[in-house]
């Protein structure tokens, strides 16, 4: 009797991918081969048969599953417990991640303009992580990827502010008339600018005004302003 084709898969087949088709490549008595697979999204039983029927009708066949995963991972990541302003560099990340189909393979927390090379991580709900140097507005981008290498990216951001409030004089500091509106501005990274006014009855002379603004983080100052009455 003559030998069945001998058929041999020369390239490797993946139990996951992104991909919407795979192509196989084998070789039949030898010769090299190549077939194209459609898949749908989600998990494909496939039965393949990869030779003519020889003259007895014997073919080659195989019989493989993979999970073809379109969609990319869904997560999210919030500072602090969703805090504006923090005064401490270290904060704690909330994190969230799930992906339905072939499931979330690792996280990272690359910077602005960087990949994550050698830094993923397997997931976890909470990490504490440090903010870059520096007051102002800080970005965490959080990065998710599935088992089929699809990566989804998230954000957050938070006010860091380590300074208290400036106040300044905006009112002249010389006057000649004892009623006397006393204005300044207030201005603080974690509060929206403001100015004060406040209506005074001066005594001739100099007189001492002190005046003390707080924000939100509990920083404070106090400021101290000269205005001298000419009668």
């Amino acid at each position: 009797n003559p030998e069945a084709p001998k058929v041999v898969i020369t390239s490797t087949i993946p139990e996951i991918t992104k991909e919407s088709a795979i192509e196989v490549h084998y070789t039949v008595n030898g010769a090299a081969k190549r077939t194209t697979i459609p898949l749908i999204e989600g998990r494909n039983k496939i039965y393949e048969v990869f030779s003519d029927p020889d003259s007895l009708g014997r073919r080659w066949s195989a019989k493989f599953t993979i999970t073809a995963d379109w969609t990319p991972p869904e997560g999210g990541v919030d500072i602090n417990a969703g805090a504006k302003f923090t005064k401490s560099r270290e904060v704690t990340l909330a994190l969230s991640a799930s992906d339905l189909i072939s499931g979330v393979d690792a996280i990272c927390f690359p910077a602005e303009g960087e990949d994550c090379g050698n830094g993923w991580q397997p997931f976890t709900a909470s990490k504490m992580v440090q903010l870059p140097a520096g007051e102002g507005t800080k970005e965490v981008r959080y990065q998710v990827r599935d088992k089929a290498g699809r990566v989804s990216t998230f954000r957050d951001s938070i006010i860091f502010d380590t300074s208290a409030p400036q106040l300044g004089l905006i009112s002249a500091a010389y006057v000649d008339a004892p009623d006397y509106t006393l204005q300044y501005r207030v201005t603080d990274l974690s509060m929206e600018a403001s100015v004060v006014n406040e209506s005074l009855s001066l005594q001739r002379g100099w007189n001492t005004l002190t005046r003390k603004a707080i924000d939100p983080l509990g920083h404070q100052r106090e400021m101290t302003w000269r205005i001298y009455l000419d009668l």
